[in-house]
């Protein structure tokens, strides 16, 4: 059996979606005659209230790794992070702006600038490059007394890449590079400096041009790739999606709701100027449920809402619900473990899906969108009008409902179409099992493998 190394700094005990990708592959990997080895970074203990939690690997879920085969190999090592040291000594004592008076305002505004700009020499490319000496210098050991044939590295964070490039560089194994979201051209990719945005189109280049092989998670991606980088090889690149594994929803418990039950999972950025916050806002959702519970309230006792999510912005979305006066609908549960999100997902009859705003996102794809299609339930897709690449699977998988992600009468009439299908009791659409099924984890390993045996002829 050929082994391949994986570099994942997301990865059991930590939770989230970032970690999903490079542990299904290890888990079916085995079953294609390839064995992985993983490395990744040492579980840490952090404090209550720590002001690292913009560090999702932190978020742990141990359930997740009954999913690690026993005979594989996971060597996890140390990470140094100075910007997190310099923050917590930087803003020790500071309250959230929110919370404080607008004369303090102002120089907590400057505050943040000057770390900003401090971030832009200390975290290049990102603030997980500390792992790099302990990966390379654990990565060159079991490269050698493993006998590893292919390096595989997945990002983000996208400093995997330059742990990658070394070890190629040492070793003169086959490197294949995974991008799981785009680097440069990444939907909220905003350096402080011309000179960091250059330095970083620079390693992505360098990066690029020196894989055998590199991964994009959705066709638009490669497409761009291919477009920017015209002097590699088309045939250097291919498209891995991302997935579901069907064996996560099996022997789930699944309770009849008394009420229809709308489902939101992930990352949550709340504000109450979606202008402010582009990335998975709910606003418009939330505007949207209460003009429907004002003209029809007769709906207030028969629909719930649960958002099981990571709240990733300061404002107190307890805030925003009882501005709205939405406490009787809407539940939020704050980062439950993977199984028990995957419980809310059968145990609903519709899931809602919010995209990214802006016109750069349209080619872009919510990882949990895959685990929705493998759940089965109708999806409303809150997604930008043009026809983009999340557009196009709910449009072949005939599987949601699509609707503008900032017209609130639009997303009105969606979630009073679907209570009325769930209501009659009738089929909300026809869901395309094979087209589904093309996105179930074993299949998309199969297509690893396949570039990995063609890189090892």
């Amino acid at each position: 059996m050929r082994k391949v190394l994986i570099v994942a700094c997301y990865f059991p005990p930590y939770g989230g979606m970032g970690c999903q990708r490079a542990l299904k592959f290890v888990k079916y990997l085995p079953q294609n005659e390839w064995m992985p080895t993983v490395l990744t970074v040492k579980e840490k203990k952090t404090k209550e209230g720590s002001p690292s939690r913009e560090e999702f690997y932190k978020h742990k879920d141990p359930s997740l790794l009954k999913d690690i085969p026993p005979e594989v190999l996971v060597h996890r090592t140390p990470i140094l992070e100075p910007t997190l040291f310099l923050k917590k000594m930087f803003f020790r004592g500071v309250k959230k702006i929110s919370s404080v008076e607008p004369s303090e305002r102002l120089v907590q505004t400057k505050r943040n600038i000057f770390f900003k700009y401090l971030r832009t020499f200390l975290d290049f490319p990102d603030h997980e490059i500390g792992w790099l000496p302990f990966a390379l210098h654990k990565g060159l050991q079991v490269i050698k007394n493993e006998d590893i044939d292919i390096i595989f590295t997945t990002s983000p964070p996208h400093s995997i890449h330059i742990i990658g490039y070394f070890l190629k560089c040492l070793t003169k194994k086959p490197w294949v590079v995974d991008f799981r979201d785009p680097w440069t051209r990444e939907v909220w990719f905003n350096p402080a400096t011309p000179l960091r945005r250059r330095m970083e189109e620079g390693l992505e280049k360098r990066i690029l041009k020196y894989a055998d092989k590199i991964i994009c998670n959705t066709e638009p991606m490669k497409e761009d790739f291919i477009k920017s980088y015209s002097d590699i090889p088309k045939n250097n690149f291919e498209v891995i999606t991302n997935g579901f594994d069907k064996e996560d929803f099996q022997d789930l418990e699944k309770k009849p709701q008394e009420k229809f039950t709308i489902t939101y999972t992930g990352t949550m950025c709340i504000s109450f100027d979606a202008k402010k916050s582009v990335r998975y806002n709910p606003i418009h959702f939330f505007k949207a449920l209460r003009n429907l519970l004002d003209e029809k309230p007769e709906l207030e006792n028969k629909i719930q809402v649960n958002f099981v999510v990571l709240i990733r912005e300061e404002l107190d979305v307890s805030n925003l619900i009882k501005k709205l006066n939405l406490e009787n609908i809407l539940r939020i549960y704050q980062f439950l473990s993977h199984q028990e999100c995957m419980k809310y997902l059968v145990n609903s009859d519709a899931l809602l899906l919010i995209h990214h705003a802006g016109g750069k996102s349209k080619d872009w794809v919510p990882a949990k969108l895959y685990e929705y299609l493998g759940a089965g339930k109708p999806v409303l897709a809150l997604i930008p009008q043009e026809q983009g690449a999340a557009y196009k699977i709910l449009e072949e998988t005939k599987a949601g409902i699509m609707t503008s992600s900032d017209n609130v009468n639009d997303i009105k009439e969606a979630i009073y179409k679907l209570y009325l299908n769930h209501q009659d009791r009738s089929c909300f659409q026809s869901i395309d099992v094979d087209k589904v099924f093309q996105y179930e984890r074993s299949n998309l390993t199969k297509k690893l493998t396949e570039v990995f045996n063609g890189i090892i002829k």
